[in-house]
């Protein structure tokens, strides 16, 4: 934790923001173990961000070309929008609302049936 944060402080003293953001990343990975450490069986949106990490990998970067596209078909091509503050966290918020939805109605189904098929065990 120290660490990571003398190296935002000087990145941001510095002027480097790379330097910053790497700071900060590190951060956030530090408090995220130390947070999953102190409350690993008891909270349940971590339990779901968890579960369904995969889902957000597979479906982020295809929602963002999908955004991409359409704002080159109803903006002109001006990606103007991508500078407004509000536009990553919809993004995010998309991203894990699909991601879920994905989890539970895709992966999750498909999981069972295929341990079902193959007779690998209890098929909950």
């Amino acid at each position: 934790m120290i660490l990571t944060s003398l190296v935002l402080v000087s990145g941001i003293v510095a002027g480097h923001e790379s330097l910053a953001v790497f700071g900060i990343s590190g951060f956030l990975v530090i408090a995220a173990a130390m947070l999953d450490m102190n409350v690993r069986h008891g909270n349940r949106i971590i339990t779901a961000l968890g579960q369904s990490s995969y889902s957000i990998y597979l479906i982020h970067v295809p929602l963002q070309m999908t955004i991409l596209l359409a704002a080159d078909l109803f903006f002109a091509g001006t990606r103007a929008f991508a500078l407004s503050h509000v536009t990553l966290p919809l993004f995010l918020t998309a991203s894990l609302l699909l991601a879920l939805i994905c989890y539970h109605k895709l992966e999750k189904p498909a999981g069972r049936a295929l341990r079902r098929i193959l007779g690998g065990g209890n098929p909950t």
